[in-house]
């Protein structure tokens, strides 16, 4: 259906809405009229009551079958189909309306009675007027129901014989036409109203379509996450039991247990037990980053130290910097603490730790660093190596699952899964932190964790103690030495 017809039906529903309106205006005129020119009232005694009465009878009649138009549409409703039909009835209505008041207009003017022409001169404009407001929605019956009275007035004044009179005529076609340029704007802003609500309601109907479209894509992904929840948490126990089993019996074959054999056979028991290590670390990490995204992981926010923290993760990361020959160094200028979950920070600069050894050559170094903004209420903790570096297309990436420094996206000489770098990520925004990446090729990446000193982590936990400062004088850089 066009937009035109839809506004049509709307204006004519809307007059048949309000027609008890129209109804109740006849009626009420009828009866004010009726009693005027049969009150025996000066001036308006002209009119024969034989002519009163009839007239009346007729805008009565009128009044019922205004009403049985109005039930029946109540009935059948108005549809593309019986537009016209219904066009047409509503026109006819209202210029049969218009045609009954011409009877007692031409009928009561008095030629020299000035009073009774001042009171017919008003009752015509204020029935033109009252007729412009109320039909005008609907442009064809407001047509129908303004010219056969205007026009048959106009036609009784030029018919006279007076000058003033042909006057009054040529008058009533100029009335006539304002009045149907006031009908006409006001039934474009009717137009305008009702293309607006069709609009809107279109609108909201291609609204609530896509609420219900988004409630069943929710749902289905409510549905994946737990399917994805059920089997990660099945291959938890599937997995690392048999996973365990190998690594066990390699480190038995590997270490000769039970009695001397083939050397061959402990360098595949060294690869055995290799290959199983990173498959069961792979494991851990894609089920820790379902614990996080899921909001499963549990935060146990405490007030510890800055320095205490680092300090365990060079400890804990000493072997593997010697062995691959990398300096760790530690700088700290003050004493910090920090409220926050203590594990995941402390998890956050060991993968950032594991990550820069990895990429370090021989003979390069490594240095902790945190430093405290008292302005902004923050603690940054920077891991700078000298490494090799990458160009600014990976680092973009870095931070992306299976996602490794060397912009390979899943081979590289680490043997590592790309995942720790993303968990850190994850970490990181879950404190409310921010990370920072500066890194030239060939010359190292500086990696900044900026953390609020007092982390929320979750609406549900409330953390207790606020942090405490103590001002300290500068202590030397530490160092360790491969």
């Amino acid at each position: 259906m066009s937009i035109e017809r839809q506004i049509e039906i709307g204006q004519i529903q809307y007059l048949l809405r309000n027609s008890f309106t129209s109804r109740l205006t006849v009626m009420a005129w009828t009866v004010v009229l009726g009693w005027l020119y049969t009150a025996n009232i000066q001036h308006l005694n002209q009119t024969p009551a034989t002519l009163v009465f009839s007239w009346l009878a007729m805008m009565w009649g009128w009044v019922g079958l205004s009403y049985m138009i109005s039930r029946r549409y109540s009935r059948h409703p108005i549809t593309t189909e019986n537009l016209i039909a219904w066009r047409r009835t509503m026109i006819s209505l209202y210029a049969l309306n218009s045609l009954l008041w011409c009877v007692p207009l031409t009928f009561i003017w008095g030629d020299k009675d000035l009073v009774t022409q001042v009171f017919t001169l008003l009752i015509f404009t204020t029935l033109t007027i009252s007729q412009t407001v109320q039909q005008s929605p609907h442009f064809r019956t407001f047509v129908g129901a303004l010219m056969p009275v205007a026009l048959a007035f106009a036609f009784f004044f030029l018919m006279k014989e007076t000058a003033f009179q042909k006057a009054l005529g040529v008058l009533c076609f100029v009335y006539a036409v304002w009045l149907l340029s006031v009908g006409h704007r006001l039934n474009k802003y009717v137009s305008n109203m009702l293309k607006r609500n069709e609009e809107v309601e279109a609108a909201q109907a291609e609204s609530r379509e896509a609420h219900r479209a988004a409630l069943i894509l929710k749902q289905e992904a409510e549905n994946a996450s737990r399917t994805k929840s059920n089997f990660m948490a099945m291959m938890s126990h599937e997995l690392r039991t048999p996973l365990n089993a190998i690594l066990g019996f390699s480190e038995i074959i590997q270490h000769q247990i039970f009695g001397p054999h083939n050397d061959k056979y402990s360098e595949y028991a060294a690869d055995i037990h290799s290959s199983g290590s990173h498959l069961l670390q792979l494991i851990n990490e894609i089920l820790d980053i379902q614990r996080v995204e899921a909001g499963k992981r549990e935060y146990q926010p405490q007030l510890f130290s800055v320095g205490e923290l680092l300090n365990e993760c060079i400890a804990l990361e000493q072997f593997n910097a010697q062995s691959a020959d990398v300096e760790l160094h530690l700088k700290l200028r003050g004493i910090i603490h920090i409220t926050a979950d203590h594990l995941s920070i402390k998890q956050v600069v060991l993968n950032l730790m594991s990550n820069a050894i990895r990429h370090t050559q021989p003979g390069g170094s490594l240095t902790l660093s945190a430093r405290l903004n008292a302005n902004t209420n923050t603690v940054a903790l920077i891991v700078e190596d000298t490494g090799c570096g990458m160009n600014m297309q990976v680092v973009d990436k870095i931070f992306e699952p299976f996602v490794k420094g060397d912009g390979n996206a899943y081979q590289s000489t680490t043997g590592r899964s790309g995942l720790g770098l993303y968990i850190t990520k994850q970490l990181v925004a879950a404190h409310h932190g921010e990370i920072e990446v500066e890194s030239q090729v060939g010359k190292g990446t500086t990696i900044t964790i900026t953390l609020p000193v007092t982390c929320t982590l979750d609406q549900s936990i409330d953390l207790s103690g606020a942090a405490r400062f103590e001002e300290t004088p500068l202590v030397a850089p530490q160092s360790i030495a491969k």
